[in-house]
């Protein structure tokens, strides 16, 4: 073989290496469409387009973006008008296919984009397009009114619509109605959702993760959600949330955090939100992993994320940048500081986990199957493997092992991404995800069910298959029902009395323009807050509260009360009511989570194998036995009993769960600050202290705080010494003030001790406080590189990455950019070190400015310059094309093949 061969087979390859490096990857693509392009296959060739922008955005994975070459397009499908709305696929216009989509130059590769309602041409006009705005094409269909008047539902907050006939609102509905929605804020997108029920309150809330951070809404008014607080983080599309909630002995509290991964370089985010419902602040940021596409906690009951009885909890992270994605433990002693518990031993990207679940088996499968059973229980850990399921025991977490994998083959390997799923609450199945066999395989909605009598040979036992191409993404069992997120279809609800024969019994669209298998639409659900709401996350329009009414109440089983008070040294009974007759025996397990109460210490129970039996035709209401021991303790205890497991036709409603209040003084309540620790500079003109009471509220607290002065000094601060008096029944926070002094002196850091005494002291946690007054005056401001000028296309988008900011001091700093003259510019993230800048249809050079402050207000600026052009001669991120330098060799070969 000739030599200059040899060196053309290399450069070909070292393209196809390239562009195929993340091959694997499931986002961050492109798709391309030309008018002379043809609708088949996956549109992710730019020699081979796609023809209409609503085929290639169904072929499109989340993050990838869709780019459209000159030409005229008529939308002739109306759910084409509201991709070009997508934040998670954006829809470009302005390439050229001659130039394999290399460069967005909308000036001269004019797009034209024919039947958009005026409503859109401006976001259409900054995405590249040309619209053809006469008379004919606003002719609006009936159909296309109705679809833009629930596209603008969709940017609404909206509550109390209830589901009669089809429709809740402008939202279509089957057995579902709406409690409330909470539109997206601006510039941002939805990921994923959790709930949580503040166990010391009783209000729950909904934790919502976004491109642009994490979001928590009190629904103590489940009608009229209030947003609690933002932690902001990274921009990206790609958030997932869990929460850990626990009885803290110390301050007889229940305490909680949340846990936040994302695909940005934010490492592991730990929300405290043990000031509910005040705030809630970023506790602290685990940075072993930097990214990570999903987070998982094991070993909790869901409903009130408390630990199960007897069981560590564990999380567990999958689809990170280490090991190869593969999933990873942290011990959750310390819920604030995770400790690293397992790590594969290889780095093979085969081992990536996209997703996972768990199960507690005390069954026979824990010690004939599990080779790490202890006490007669099997932690076994369900890992989604994007090709596979694979079983592992986990109940040593040093010695995970692997104990069964299984696939499927009726869908091709190369259309499926074995996603996620859930396990039915007989332990016995589990419900399986996939994102693209509907996607690309062409299926109808998809569910296949793993049946895993056999820990070591699982099997796909059987599948539900629906009646429409959405993509099922997420799913949970909650009783006899399997709550999913479903993309465009929203939130389906099926009935898995049978677990093998699930039928569909409710639905709610979040996504009401179609129903397309694109990546559109509701992202995650939660299933399991107490009063029975559903939480949906939607990537397009937000927050959704919904209430399911799709339960048959006349054989429905559900707890006398939800909250009981009981003596220590009595036998109680806690009725089970179930109101209808069923023609055949049932039975409905219940299940004891300890509180500050606990199992086998507190209480005891009576029945065995804690279950309640029916027998057939049987209506009477069944009792669970409680022992309430008589421990010689007075302080007031809890714990909680709820349902679950029902079997056959038998339906657990919304009342699941009763709270059992062992009587006894209720607690005083401890008291402590709610920083462990403050820094507040010089400059600063007050300074402000929040003491917190919790864990109790009975009788009148008086605390008295003083300062003792260290280092600082009385010339420092401006103070007063004084009392905090909490009533009875009261357990507001209260502050204590003080003014800092900004001298002129250059000195070192200075501190003092703010000090909790007094009659009551008993009750106080933690008497001291230590502020650091950190000197202003030989304080450095920021070093600030606003990054390299910059060349773009017209009506481009861009990300400004280059900029560099340090501190000489450590101290903390925050960003703003802005426009400062010249050509129009949209400046999007201007409080990000990374803002994006997207550029008008204006050729010409715009300044852009820097500024970052420091915790002591001082601050440097700087600036760069932004050149528009009409054609750029670098290329815009088209995530899957060739690079220009491969299409040029390329090229110069066909060419000397040709002529030679």
């Amino acid at each position: 073989m000739e030599p200059k061969f040899i060196l053309r087979i290399l450069l070909v390859l070292s393209c196809v290496v390239s562009t195929a490096a993340n091959a694997h990857a499931e986002h961050d693509k492109a798709r391309f469409v030309a008018t002379n392009g043809v609708d088949k296959g996956h549109c992710n060739n730019p020699v081979r387009p796609c023809k209409t922008i609503a085929y290639a955005v169904s072929r499109a994975a989340k993050g990838d973006k869709v780019l459209v070459a000159s030409g005229e397009y008529t939308l002739k499908d109306e759910s084409e008008i509201f991709y070009l709305k997508s934040q998670l696929v954006p829809v470009i216009g302005g390439f050229n296919r001659f130039d394999h989509f290399q460069v967005q130059s909308p000036d001269v590769n004019t797009t034209n984009i024919i039947g958009a309602p005026k409503e859109l041409h401006k976001e259409l006009h900054n995405a590249g397009f040309k619209v053809i705005a006469d008379g004919k094409s606003q002719m609006l269909s009936a159909q296309l009114k109705t679809k833009l008047a629930r596209n603008n539902a969709l940017f609404e907050n909206q509550s109390n619509q209830a589901c009669v006939d089809g429709a809740a609102g402008s939202f279509p509905c089957n057995k579902v109605d709406l409690v409330a929605h909470v539109q997206l804020p601006s510039n941002t997108s939805g990921s994923d959702i959790w709930g949580h029920v503040d166990l010391n309150t009783g209000i729950e809330y909904a934790i919502m993760v976004y491109s642009d951070g994490t979001r928590v809404y009190n629904l103590a008014d489940p009608s009229s959600p209030v947003l609690v607080g933002h932690v902001a983080s990274n921009i990206t599309s790609w958030r997932d949330i869990k929460v850990l909630q626990y009885f803290d002995e110390q301050i007889s509290s229940y305490q909680a955090y949340a846990y936040v991964t994302a695909e940005a370089n934010t490492g592991i985010e730990i929300i405290n939100l043990n000031n509910l419902p005040y705030s809630i602040s970023l506790d602290n940021k685990d940075t072993h992993i930097s990214s990570a596409h999903n987070v998982y906690i094991s070993n909790v009951d869901y409903s009130l994320n408390m630990p199960i009885n007897g069981m560590a909890p564990k999380l567990q992270i999958v689809g990170s940048n280490l090991y190869g994605g593969a999933f990873t433990s942290f011990d959750l002693s310390n819920p604030s500081e995770p400790a690293s518990d397992f790590s594969p031993s290889n780095n093979l990207r085969s081992n990536y986990t996209h997703d996972a679940t768990s199960v507690m088996l005390d069954d026979e499968r824990a010690t004939r199957d599990c080779l790490n059973s202890l006490n007669g229980k099997c932690d076994v850990f369900i890992d989604f493997n994007e090709e596979e399921i694979r079983i592992w025991d986990a109940t040593s977490t040093s010695s995970t092992t692997k104990l069964g994998e299984v696939g499927y083959d009726d869908v091709a390997k190369s259309n499926q991404y074995i996603h996620s799923g859930w396990w039915h609450e007989n332990k016995r199945y589990v419900y399986v995800h996939d994102e693209f066999d509907e996607n690309k395989g062409g299926l109808n909605t998809t569910v296949r069910i793993l049946d895993l009598a056999d820990l070591t040979n699982p099997v796909v036992a059987d599948k539900w298959v629906s009646d429409n191409r959405t993509i099922d993404h997420n799913g949970f069992v909650k009783g006899n029902r399997y709550y999913m997120s479903n993309y465009e279809r929203g939130l389906t609800i099926l009935d898995i009395s049978n677990p093998l024969k699930p039928v569909e019994v409710g639905f709610f669209d979040t996504f009401p323009i179609s129903n397309n298998a694109s990546f559109n639409g509701a992202w995650g659900a939660y299933p399991y807050l107490p009063s029975g709401n559903i939480l949906i996350s939607d990537i397009n329009s937000g927050l959704y509260i919904v209430k399911d009414n799709s339960r048959d109440n006349s054989v429905t089983v559900s707890v006398e009360t939800t909250s009981k008070l009981v003596e220590r040294g009595e036998s109680v009974e806690l009725l089970v009511n179930k109101p209808g007759a069923l023609s055949e025996e049932a039975c409905v397990y219940f299940g004891l989570v300890n509180g500050s109460a606990k199992v086998t210490t507190d209480v005891t129970v009576g029945n065995a194998n804690n279950v309640l039996t029916w027998v057939a035709n049987d209506t009477e209401p069944k009792a669970i036995t409680l022992n309430i021991l008589d421990n010689n303790a007075e302080v007031q205890k809890n714990f909680y009993v709820r349902l679950h497991n029902a079997s056959g036709n038998l339906q657990i409603s919304d009342d699941f769960m009763t709270n059992v209040v062992i009587k006894g003084l209720e607690s005083q309540g401890t008291v402590q600050f709610v920083d462990s620790e403050v820094q507040v500079s010089e400059s600063a003109t007050e300074l402000t202290i929040v003491v917190q009471r919790i864990g109790g509220s009975r009788g009148q607290l008086s605390i008295d705080y003083q300062v003792s002065f260290g280092t600082a000094s009385s010339q420092d601060i401006t103070f007063t010494n004084g009392t905090l008096t909490w009533l009875d029944g009261e357990n507001d926070n209260k502050t204590i003030t003080m003014a800092i002094v900004d001298d002129e002196l250059e000195e070192s850091n200075e501190s003092f001790d703010v000090v909790l005494s007094g009659a009551d002291a008993g009750v106080i946690l933690n008497d001291s406080l230590t502020v650091t007054i950190e000197d202003n005056d030989s304080n450095s401001a920021p070093e600030v590189y606003a990054g390299n000028d910059i060349e773009m296309a017209t009506n481009a988008t861009t990300s400004l990455t280059t900029a560099r900011v340090t501190d000489p001091d450590g101290d903390d700093v925050t960003y703003m950019w802005e426009h400062v003259s010249g050509v129009s510019l949209t400046l999007a993230n201007t409080n990000q070190l990374a803002a994006r800048v997207t550029a008008s249809s204006a050729t010409g050079s715009a300044i852009l400015r820097l500024t970052a402050t420091d915790s002591h207000g001082a601050f440097s600026s700087s600036e760069l310059t932004v050149t528009v052009v009409g054609v750029s001669s670098s290329s815009s991120s088209s995530g899957g094309s060739l690079p220009l330098w491969c299409i040029a060799i390329i090229g110069l070969m066909a060419f000397r093949r040709r002529f030679k």
